[in-house]
């Protein structure tokens, strides 16, 4: 085992997605997500999903990128949503 030196903060740009589960727009983990991606001159996307329709999510994500920017990443934080569905 060999400790690696932190190479500080690597920079960030474009714009990036992120992936927001319906009802959570406004916690404070969102908000600082989005508030630190911002900071490091992302252009920040937020998608907010409900549900798992695909065409919904497909729709969401078109309206997103609707002025055809690349998109160079994707935060999901869909995991904040505790709701537990049946299979």
């Amino acid at each position: 085992w060999k400790p690696v030196t932190d190479g500080g903060a690597g920079a960030l740009s474009g714009t990036w997605l992120v992936a927001i589960p319906a009802g959570c727009a406004e916690d404070a983990a969102v908000l600082g997500m989005v508030r630190m991606l911002a900071g490091r001159g992302v252009d920040v996307r937020r998608v907010e999903l409900d549900g798992a329709d695909r065409c919904a999510v497909a729709e969401s994500l078109r309206q997103a990128l609707a002025d055809g920017s690349p998109v160079s990443g994707v935060l999901s934080l869909l995991a904040l949503d505790g709701t537990v569905v049946e299979s």
